[in-house]
């Protein structure tokens, strides 16, 4: 009893196992054939961005999609659609970075894209133009739409790309995602600028300086500095008070005043003020010679009529003294000089030699050396003429 027992036991779970099997393959053969009979009923297109603004619209995906496909994807049977071929056909566009595409139960098919995002517009020394995005990919300019992107403007555009320019290239990839990322460097920085000697400058929007960078080395310090700049010093003195601000020292935020004056109109300056002086300092030296010459005149006319005699002032006689030395006025140079003198002392005084000159040529004259007065002589007699009667005589006769 228990042999039979035991016997439809395993007869039952084979039987099991068997129609188990059956329904496996089944099920499989029918899934493998369930696309046989199903045709695409609707083609969805999702576009995924960083931004708010999309470069690339439904129209062109579905149309790469055909061109992929050779043929038309709705109605087309499901099985004749290859969604990895048509998934690398997508991604080969400079504008998608990344494509997916699937079916659903009702026979859908599910296009998600997603497009690459610009950063800057690149503006090369060879006339070319182009767009990169956040991973230094180029992307070639669009008819419908203009981005409104970091402009970078002298990018280096040799026929064949080498080592330099792929530092260029880094730099500016560094610089446009440092600038897009931060909200207001994105609204302030609108342009940069690549110097011939290497150097980047930026030009803002608001206020009219150049921001000198340098290289792309420690550029979130260098924006941390100028950001403060900004904040202390810009906002009370005004953004157009300073013609650069450098940020490429270390530590450092050097201003340079608006209106430096050349080397040559600094020279010419130089110049007019060392000729304005030495006119000035001519036309003084001739005003105290002139000045002196008159003093020195007047001062040695007065102190002789003081000193001579009224007769000897009238008739311009001898002089009283014989001893004593003759009167000479001052020379026209020994004036000059003691004026030169007079002028590059510290104090302007009476110059000195006047003094000394007059008293050694006309000492003071004394009682005794007065002429005494002349007495009457008498006539000697002529034997046919009759005596005259003597004159009396004046002290001073005219």
């Amino acid at each position: 009893m228990m042999n039979k027992k035991r016997i439809i036991r395993k007869v039952l779970t084979a039987c099991f196992w068997i129609l188990s099997g059956a329904g496996l393959v089944t099920l499989l053969v029918a899934a493998n054939r369930r696309d046989a009979g199903h045709v695409v009923r609707e083609v969805r297109i999702n576009i995924h961005g960083d931004g708010e603004q999309f470069f690339i619209d439904k129209s062109d995906i579905l149309l790469q999609l055909t061109v992929a496909a050779k043929t038309a994807l709705v109605g087309r049977p499901l099985d004749g659609i290859d969604l990895a071929r048509l998934e690398r056909a997508l991604e080969r566009g400079v504008w998608i970075r990344d494509a997916e595409l699937w079916i659903d139960s009702r026979d859908v098919l599910h296009v998600q894209v997603t497009e690459r995002e610009p950063v800057a517009r690149i503006f090369t020394t060879a006339g070319a133009s182009f767009y990169i995005d956040s991973s230094g990919q180029r992307m070639p300019l669009l008819e419908k739409e203009s981005a409104r992107v970091l402009v970078v403007s002298n990018y280096p555009g040799s026929a064949h790309f080498n080592h330099q320019d792929s530092l260029h290239a880094a730099d500016v990839k560094l610089f446009a995602n440092r600038i897009a990322g931060d909200a207001f460097w994105k609204e302030q920085i609108a342009q940069l600028d690549i110097t011939p000697s290497g150097v980047y400058e930026a030009v803002p929007v608001v206020g009219n300086h150049v921001i000198r960078f340098g290289d792309a080395e420690d550029l979130d310090a260098k924006l941390a500095r100028l950001f403060t700049f900004y904040k202390k010093v810009l906002a009370k003195t005004g953004f157009d008070r300073y013609a650069v601000v450098d940020v490429q020292y270390d530590g450092q935020v050097v201003g340079v005043r608006r209106g430096p004056v050349s080397a040559i109109d600094s020279l010419q300056l130089q110049r007019n003020i060392a000729d304005l002086l030495a006119r000035s300092q001519a036309q003084l030296l001739h005003d105290s010679l002139m000045a002196v010459e008159q003093l020195s005149a007047s001062a040695d006319t007065q102190h002789v009529r003081r000193s001579l005699p009224l007769d000897s002032i009238a008739n311009v006689i001898e002089p009283l003294m014989p001893s004593a030395a003759p009167v000479t006025l001052p020379k026209p140079d020994t004036a000059r000089r003691a004026a030169r003198s007079a002028i590059a002392a510290p104090v302007v005084r009476t110059p000195a030699p006047a003094k000394p000159r007059v008293t050694a040529m006309v000492p003071k004259p004394k009682p005794k050396a007065v002429a005494p007065k002349p007495k009457p002589q008498q006539a000697q007699p002529a034997p046919p003429k009759p005596k005259p009667k003597p004159k009396r005589a004046t002290r001073n006769e005219y």
